[in-house]
């Protein structure tokens, strides 16, 4: 009998304590420059926002990369199904000639002729070639003024993200400080019903003794009855502020966030952070895109009319060349030859609707 009791004891203690370490706890105490961390290290939009940047980066390095060699190999075999045929005209040059060679080439000109009416063959079999192209853009302005919007495009993937982060510290301040303020009404009117409760716990026990009127019984029970409503919508208010503060930091809603201070930690620092908030529109984000915008327009425009500006461009290629008859695996000559030069090209007519041209104009 003592053995059952001293398992039954240790399978409850193990029970409560394996318990106590799967236990979620109710509340975690958080201070508002952990909010702010956790929602910038898990925020989704800002994680998009850093990704844009990287993007923006990358088409800035693809528009370098055209400013560099390009350098490509290629490789060609053609199959001759027909060959081409090719005539030839011999004919005499004058009258005078045919009268002085009428007697030695009688002979030649009956073969010749007949040449010509049949044909000749032309081509082989088989036809290969492959070898390098490469090119190198001397002069390209288009080119040039890309990387000016690419940069352009960067600043504003950098300022979107700033204001991305700002917004979301934001609303962490407002969540945090909305919670602190549900807590502390919570607080004051907990005292009033506490206050109100024992005012009428006291006129109930004074009219047991007569000394007080029912009607003060009544005044006092009601004014409990009132503060009850304001207790509910109190704790209602707590509850969804920290159900706001749970959604911005990522966190699941059986977690109670809570502040470790209260609205009077900042009674003595309220009014030195009013007086030192800075009320200019220098750093403005709202701005600051607006101005880098407008530096996009320009840059847009100047590209579109450097689209007419002349391009020079160098050229150079090395193949080899196969040509033969038969099976195209074998009787393999190889014959390398190579060539340099300059391509230089200016736009003759616009191809861009007189629409677009005017949509930068008026955007701007």
């Amino acid at each position: 009998m003592a053995l059952k009791k001293i398992s039954l004891i240790l399978s409850i203690c193990i029970g409560a304590s394996f318990a106590a370490r799967s236990a979620v706890p109710d509340s975690l105490v958080l201070s508002l420059d952990n909010c702010i961390a956790i929602a910038l290290d898990d925020n989704l939009t800002i994680k998009v926002a850093d990704m844009e940047i990287t993007r923006m980066d990358y088409s800035k390095k693809e528009t370098i990369g055209q400013l560099l060699p390009s350098i490509s190999f290629g490789a060609t075999y053609n199959r001759t199904l027909a060959k081409q045929t090719m005539y030839m005209n011999m004919g005499r040059s004058s009258q005078s000639s045919q009268n002085s060679g009428e007697d030695n080439k009688g002979n030649e000109q009956q073969t010749q002729s007949s040449s010509s009416n049949s044909g000749i063959k032309v081509g082989l079999d088989n036809s290969f070639s492959m070898g390098f192209q490469a090119s190198l853009p001397l002069i390209a302005p288009q080119l040039w003024k890309t990387l000016s919007l690419s940069d352009s495009k960067i600043l504003e993937s950098v300022e979107q993200a700033r204001t991305s982060r700002l917004q979301l510290i934001n609303q962490v301040k407002n969540a945090y400080y909305t919670l602190m303020l549900a807590l502390d009404s919570h607080k004051v009117i907990c005292e009033s019903y506490d206050m109100a409760k024992f005012t009428a716990d006291l006129y109930s026990k004074q009219y047991e003794l007569g000394a007080a009127s029912q009607y003060d019984v009544l005044r006092t029970q009601v004014a409990v009855k009132n503060v009850e409503p304001e207790l509910t919508q109190a704790q209602i208010a707590i509850k969804r502020a920290q159900l706001q503060l749970s959604i911005l930091l990522g966190m699941t809603s059986d977690i109670k966030l809570m502040p470790n201070v209260t609205l009077a930690h900042y009674e003595s620092s309220m009014y030195d952070d009013v007086m030192h908030i800075d009320t200019t529109l220098q750093n403005n984000p709202d701005l600051r895109l607006l101005d880098i915008q407008t530096r996009q327009l320009d840059n847009a425009l100047t590209i579109q009319k450097m689209s007419w500006y002349p391009t020079l461009a160098l050229t150079a290629n090395y193949n080899w060349t196969s040509m033969s008859n038969g099976s195209p695996f074998k009787n393999f000559r190889w014959n390398p030859y190579s060539m340099i030069g300059a391509y230089r090209s200016l736009k003759a007519a616009n191809d861009t609707p007189a629409s677009s041209r005017h949509a930068y104009s008026l955007t701007k």
